[in-house]
């Protein structure tokens, strides 16, 4: 600070009346959890190293893909949650079709509605659409009409080897 004082006493007059917890990580009263890199611009630059060379939209669209994505946290796992795929690293959204715990965890957050993220088989539309044919239940086997080609027809269970 000495230096600084020194070389630019306007900067330095600056800095104290920000306060030096707020630019010094030494006197900083906040923790900085799962943060490799104090420098934002370097935890984005890593992000950004394989895409470089694209055209700035295709850029733009990756960093807009990028904050899109969640990391959540619960009390025996974690996952990273992509709204705009509808997945989640749990794998739970991807293979049911219903948003998983940590979907609408985030969905929560954004305030967003829940049931967009799930499939519309699982909405009372759908419900009442499979009920609304009549279905009939079966007869007792005694008033079967059945073909005499069928009736003959013998149907063994498959053989199973051990």
């Amino acid at each position: 600070m000495a230096k600084l004082k020194a070389s630019h006493h306007k900067v330095y007059d600056e800095l104290l009346e920000v306060g030096i917890e707020k630019f010094s990580c030494a006197h900083s009263p906040k923790k900085r959890y799962h943060m490799m890199t104090t420098n934002i611009f370097e935890s984005i630059n890593s992000c950004l190293l394989a895409i470089r060379k694209l055209p700035i939209t295709s850029i733009a669209e990756f960093i807009r893909g990028l904050l899109q994505r969640f990391k959540v946290d619960d009390k025996w796992n974690e996952a990273i949650v992509d709204l705009e795929q509808c997945s989640c690293s749990c794998r739970e959204w991807d293979l049911d079709d219903l948003s998983s715990i940590h979907a609408m965890a985030v969905a929560r957050i954004k305030g967003m509605p829940i049931n967009v993220f799930c499939s519309n088989f699982f909405t009372t539309g759908w419900l009442q659409h499979a009920y609304a044919v009549n279905v009939n239940p079966v007869p007792k086997p005694e008033t079967w009409d059945i073909l005499d080609a069928v009736h003959d027809c013998i149907v063994l269970p498959w053989e199973i080897k051990k």
